[in-house]
């Protein structure tokens, strides 16, 4: 039989290994930050984590999200985009407080380089915008506000 400082030990040693070890389900991103404040993204699949030293801080669904974008405003009325994007890249989790603002910007500085005020066109050049920071716009509808 073992002593039991030794089977605590043991017990703990166990416990730190299984703790260790972090899934990610398909479709979310986790973001862990450290004791020292750095952070890191962890896209799908199984992942070792330093379980004392990092912590989940957020959970973020790759599916889809959407943002309502108000006043667009064209020479001859003012229009309303709700616009669909989803992450393509985990890093661009680690901006995703700021995400629905900077969507925000690129659906308004899109829709005033437009010529003709369509979805299909504002999907177009907002994705030409978004792209790089890895967001895809999966879909913008527009209608005219009232």
């Amino acid at each position: 039989m073992l002593p039991p400082a030794l089977f605590l030990t043991f017990c703990a040693i166990a416990v730190l290994a299984v703790a260790a070890i972090r899934r990610v389900p398909e479709g979310q991103i986790y973001t862990l930050r450290r004791l020292d404040g750095r952070q890191r993204t962890l896209g799908a699949g199984t992942h070792f984590v330093l379980p004392l030293v990092e912590r989940v801080t957020g959970k973020t669904p790759t599916t889809g999200m959407s943002v309502v974008v108000d006043d667009l405003a064209a020479e001859d009325a003012h229009w309303q985009a709700r616009v669909w994007y989803q992450l393509l890249d985990a890093r661009a989790a680690g901006a995703l407080p700021q995400l629905d603002g900077t969507v925000r910007d690129a659906a308004r500085e899109a829709f005033a380089d437009l010529q003709t005020h369509d979805g299909r066109s504002l999907k177009h050049a907002v994705n030409a915008r978004l792209r790089g920071d890895g967001v895809l716009v999966a879909r913008v509808e527009l209608s005219k506000a009232a």
